[in-house]
């Protein structure tokens, strides 16, 4: 079963951008779905997904954290206005 990359639009003040979860890399860890808790969740085999499509500027960094965390960067922001 060939897993794709999950991509889901999010909107921020200034645009908008989608958060990429490279399913493939995803180890499971759940660093994303514990500090960016309700943006992304795990399923039954541990692997992340985003689950919420709008965001404000809170939920926003919260994502930007869980890029950061995510210990074999299977998540990124495409389309991110960096400031």
């Amino acid at each position: 079963m060939e897993i794709l990359p999950y991509l889901l639009p999010v909107t921020n003040l200034g645009g908008s951008m989608e958060v990429k979860v490279d399913q493939s890399l995803c180890i499971g860890a759940g660093q994303c779905a514990a500090f960016a808790e309700g943006v992304f969740e795990q399923n039954e085999n541990g692997i992340a997904y985003a689950v919420q499509s709008q965001v404000n500027q809170t939920r926003i960094d919260e994502i930007r954290l869980a890029v950061q965390l995510c210990p074999v960067t299977a998540i990124s922001l495409v389309g991110a206005d960096e400031e």
